[in-house]
Parts: structure tokens; C-alpha cells; sequence
């Protein structure tokens, strides 16, 4: 959804930078593209304030995928020595 966000604020852009180029091409007054730069500017950094948002809670997402990982291969191998410990002596006991 963040992405789709950025995408129409990025569509927003392309739109207002064209008719900044059809205002210069019709020699529009300096005030209209002035107006329109205002504009361009504020959607800039929406956009990019949304695209940080969703690069911050991405990491956040990923470092507890990691942390999750990290848990699971220690309970892993602490399964995996009471085996082989397990065994070993199973096998002394024989």
C-alpha cells in the first residue's frame, strides 16, 4: 500500500512536471510554474517521507526475521548436542 502511495505521488510529478514544460512552451505567466514548483516540492517530500516509512519499518520487519532465525538455530543445535550426547552415551552403555 506505501508503495502504491509513492507510485501515484511519483505519477503526480511526472504530471506537474509537463505542464510546467506546456506553461513555458505557452509562455504562461512565471507565477503558474511558480505555483506548480510550490507544489512539486511539497509532493517531493511527501514522497519522500512515505518511502523512509516504509524503508524504516521494512528493516524493522527484517531484523526480527533475523532475530526469530538467530533463536531458532540455537534451540536447534542445543537439540541436536542433547542428541548427540544422548547417543554417545547410549552407546558406552552398550
Amino acid at each position: 500500500m506505501t508503495l502504491n502511495i509513492a507510485l501515484r505521488l511519483t505519477t503526480m510529478l511526472e504530471k506537474q512536471s509537463n505542464e510546467i514544460i506546456e506553461n513555458l512552451k505557452a509562455e504562461a505567466p512565471v507565477a503558474t510554474n511558480f505555483e506548480l514548483m510550490n507544489s512539486i516540492k511539497n509532493t517531493v517530500e511527501i514522497t519522500d517521507d512515505t518511502i523512509e516509512n516504509f524503508i524504516g519499518i521494512e528493516i524493522g520487519l527484517s531484523k526480527s526475521r533475523s532475530d526469530n532465525s538467530k533463536r531458532l538455530v540455537v534451540v536447534f543445535l542445543i537439540f541436536e548436542s542433547g542428541l548427540l550426547l544422548f547417543n554417545s552415551y547410549a552407546i558406552k552403555k552398550k
